[in-house]
């Protein structure tokens, strides 16, 4: 039986003042339902890719109270908590880094650009 794949994203905002944290089984399929590939830089956005939906998630919760004080209202659309301003985009990816790292996950995991079929 094979692992479902869970993707923690950032979603960098078209403008670049903004990037979305955020998770999905198909982050294709929630690019779509966030307004699709006008709304994002998909190639300065990235994704990792977790064995464990668990572990993505409470990854994704770290991130969240990490980065929390540099939240914005970017978007009033669904996942509209999950916005922070440009400038943490490298702090979150230390941390998800420091994550990956205490997890024995490598960091090969993750997807810099996301390619559309």
């Amino acid at each position: 039986m094979s692992k479902e794949i869970t993707s923690l994203y950032f979603l960098v905002g078209i403008d670049h003042k903004a990037f979305k944290i955020g998770i999905a089984n198909s982050t294709i399929s929630r690019i779509s339902k966030l307004g699709g590939q006008m709304v994002f830089d998909l190639k300065e956005s990235l994704e990792i890719l977790w064995t464990s939906r668990r572990e993505a998630l409470r990854a994704e919760k770290t991130l969240h109270f990490i980065c929390e004080k540099y939240q914005v209202e970017y978007t009033k659309s669904d996942g509209f908590t999950e916005w922070f301003d440009i400038s943490c985009f490298e702090l979150a990816l230390l941390n998800a880094k420091n994550i990956l790292d205490s997890r024995g996950i490598s960091h090969n995991q993750i997807k810099k650009g996301i390619l559309l079929p």
